[in-house]
């Protein structure tokens, strides 16, 4: 998204314009991330959408549409426009494709509403070809209004005289619409003309069915307040947020009204002179969510071109509030969280206006309905991500109980918010008074680390629940540094530290997993920062600091780093950037993959491990190079030196030294090329399954390790969630041999009950 304002959002003094980083690295952060965040955000708070499901609604709607639009319309439509029916089809051919799903979506509102009230739609459903007529009506007025610059012909055409004769028993529909539809050119605003003209003839067919004149009188009233919020919302351009504040109330109707007239296009077709007061209050809680979700997955457009929009209002003020002129992914991302899981509580049937009804099919049509209009708007067909496809319970003995175990006890860190994986340092501040230590906690790379580690469990057959992993994705990116375009700093909450590219790797990474190259796109602009300052030996700086801060904002940057130490190169880092961007898009990236892997033969130290500024020990860079140098250059000197290296390492027992020492050479091992059956890694297997504890987990090992700012004891940070997360990695990528099958499958782990938080969670 990368929003950057040229001028305040936050006063809203004029229309917000974004500048796309295809300047840079042609890969701007367009609407295809914008949905996939939403889509996160929404399951993060609950919404549990069948793909298949939406995938069947959405073929319906086609499908309906389709008849409606070859079959049903051409003769529905009035004589002085059969003629130049199909001239959209040449003139617009998107509009066109579009207009089958603009129709059925009407109709499948029209037949979810009638069931509320009155149960099936009686005789031959003209009242739902009504309704889908009128939706499309709607649905062409706002694509002409929007996005085809045709506001002053859309208004011409929907005048308040117009609109009044559609309900005027002595005038003549055809009459009425005829003389603008000869006036204009554009075949799209000749359907326009058409579709209204064809609804005011198809309301009083209705009304001569049913002699229902109390309905004639909701219908002609809630049509005449659309289209006053139609053309008010349509033109309107706030310039300040009070003004946007005073405007909600019409969009809003704007977007509830459609519901509510489709509502009594339905009860126009009925003879009882009783609305449905069920049926009308789900149109407008269906119109009430509908505003929110289009409000939401708008956001980028309307926020470009200045548009109504509350989700735009909720954002601006949200800057106000930090006294901010401009907004950052991380205040994007917020406001898509919040307004996410407003969107979900209005997915209740209380919401929705059909709870209280035991059994009842009809109001769970409604709620169906709703969803699935959700999630396609939101863009649920355009992923099929691993982990949200459906578990059996039976798919938890698959993995083996050390699997299942190490992924449960990760869960249980999970619900209490990763407390023991905490990194707890002391950081330098710069104060108006001066540099100040102060201590602070980081939690970040961490919830990558797990959230690697639980995707992992998932490929391997265990059922994590997809709101822990969206709600994990949520708040990685909740966490991007809110003033630099670098990326991720280990600890947000001091925006004076830069961002890393170890942090971006380990972004990048998960990110990618879990929701596909869309959702990681979020990291582009910083990996061309990270790339951009590598050397011509293919090293990359551990620090991604943006030349573009300005003088004296680049050399803040450099001055802190100067005070945290780590400046320069270091292989740990390269491995895990490298290790980031071949599983994001390798072959986007495949010149800077290439030469990152030169640097790391190059730096593989005369053991053959690779050293790490970082981390403690040489077995988590060694893993971590190896596993490039594998992908990318399989055949490499450098990859059998580690291997024997790791060999040689291997303890009487089985290990290297501790349990997280051990993940990571047995990582390395399978990353070097799976030997079936190999001893070495048969005999760590074996070692680091009977060091797990009874909870599920491997005991705190040394992790990150670093020299301290006074040059005294090194820092170094150990805990039992980071060491077990790696340590179900190794599980999980040494499952697939078949000696490695058997040691899981009869470890000696005690036998216990699935906790019931996780059978709650997992069932």
């Amino acid at each position: 998204m990368s929003f950057r304002p040229d001028t305040r959002l936050g006063g809203m003094e004029a229309p917000v314009s974004r500048k796309g980083m295809d300047l840079r690295n042609n890969a701007v952060l367009n609407d295809t991330h914008f949905r996939a965040v939403v889509r996160l955000a929404l399951r993060k708070h609950g919404l549990a959408v069948p793909r298949v499901g939406v995938a069947r609604a959405v073929a319906g709607r086609a499908g309906v549409g389709q008849r409606l639009r070859d079959q049903v319309l051409p003769s529905a439509l009035p004589a002085f426009a059969t003629a130049g029916y199909e001239e959209v089809a040449r003139a617009d051919p998107y509009l066109w494709e579009r207009l089958p799903h603009m129709l059925g979506f009407g109709y499948q509102q029209a037949v979810v509403l009638h069931r509320l009230g009155r149960g099936t739609l009686n005789g031959d459903g003209s009242a739902a070809e009504l309704a889908a007529v009128f939706s499309a009506g709607i649905a062409l007025a706002d694509y002409l209004s929007d996005e085809v610059n045709q506001r002053e012909g859309v208004g011409g055409i929907l005048s308040p005289q117009a609109v009044h004769a559609l309900f005027d028993l002595t005038a003549d529909p055809d009459t009425v619409f005829a003389e603008p539809y000869r006036r204009v050119v554009d075949p799209r605003l000749r359907l326009l003309c058409a579709l209204v003209a064809s609804c005011g003839t198809g309301f009083r067919t209705l009304l001569a069915r049913s002699a229902n004149h109390a309905a004639w009188a909701d219908l002609a009233a809630d049509v005449a307040a659309l289209y006053r919020a139609e053309a008010e919302a349509s033109t309107a351009r706030p310039a300040s947020r009070d003004a946007l504040r005073c405007l909600l109330s019409t969009v809003q109707a704007k977007s509830v009204l459609p519901f509510v007239v489709t509502c009594r296009i339905t009860s126009l077709a009925d003879p009882s002179p009783q609305p449905s007061p069920r049926a009308e209050a789900a149109a407008r809680g269906l119109g009430q969510v509908v505003a929110l979700a289009d409000d939401l997955v708008d956001l980028p457009v309307d926020l470009h071109r200045g548009a109504a929009n509350a989700v735009v209002l909720r954002l601006a003020d949200r800057l106000a509030q930090r006294q901010a002129g401009w907004p950052s992914d991380a205040d994007v991302y917020d406001v898509v969280d919040a307004v996410s899981g407003e969107i979900v509580q209005l997915l209740t049937p209380a919401a929705l206006g059909v709870a209280g009804h035991d059994d009842d099919a009809a109001g769970s049509d409604v709620v169906q309905f709703a969803c699935q209009t959700v999630a396609y708007w939101a863009g649920w067909l355009e992923d099929d991500p691993v982990h949200l496809r459906q578990h059996t319970p039976g798919s938890w003995a698959k993995p083996g109980k050390p699997v299942l175990a190490a992924t449960e006890m990760l869960l249980a860190q999970q619900r209490n918010g990763y407390r023991e994986a905490v990194h707890h340092l002391r950081l330098p501040r710069v104060l108006p008074q001066g540099v100040s230590l102060q201590m602070h906690a980081g939690v970040l790379f961490q919830r990558a680390i797990v959230l690697d580690a639980l995707l992992d469990a998932v490929e391997a057959g265990a059922a994590v629940p997809a709101v822990v992993l969206a709600s994990e994705g949520v708040c990685i990116l909740q966490a991007k540094h809110r003033s630099s375009p670098c990326g991720w700093n280990y600890v947000p909450e001091v925006p004076e530290l830069p961002p890393d590219a170890d942090d971006l790797a380990a972004v990048v990474n998960a990110l990618s997993r879990l929701g596909g190259p869309a959702l990681a796109a979020t990291c582009d602009e910083a990996i061309w920062f990270a790339l951009t300052a590598a050397g011509g030996d293919g090293g990359v700086p551990t620090w991604v600091l943006s030349p573009d801060d300005g003088s004296a904002g680049r050399a803040a940057a450099d001055s802190y780093v100067e005070l945290v130490g780590g400046q320069g190169v270091h292989p740990d880092v390269v491995s895990n950037l490298a290790s980031g961007l071949l599983r994001y898009d390798p072959q986007r990236y495949r010149t800077e993959i290439g030469r990152t892997a030169e640097y790391l033969v190059s730096t593989q130290d005369s053991q053959g491990t690779w050293g790490s500024r970082w981390y403690a020990g040489p077995y988590y860079g060694t893993f971590r190079a190896v596993a490039v140098l594998a992908a990318v250059v399989p055949d490499s000197p450098a990859i059998d030196r580690a291997r024997g290296f790791l060999t040689r390492e291997q303890g009487a027992d089985g290990d290297w030294g501790d349990p997280l020492a051990t993940a990571f050479a047995l990582l390395a091992l399978h990353a070097s090329g799976p030997r079936q059956d190999d001893p070495a890694v048969k005999r760590g297997l074996a070692h680091l399954v009977e060091a797990q504890e009874a909870d599920g987990a491997w005991s705190a090992s040394p992790f990150i390790s670093f020299p301290s700012s006074d040059g005294s004891t090194p820092h170094v940070y150990a805990s039992r969630t980071m060491t077990t997360a790696y340590c179900l990695k190794a599980l999980v990528a040494l499952s697939t041999g078949s000696g490695a099958s058997a040691v899981l499958a009869g470890a000696p782990w005690p036998d216990r009950q699935v906790s019931a938080a996780t059978a709650r969670d997992w069932g």
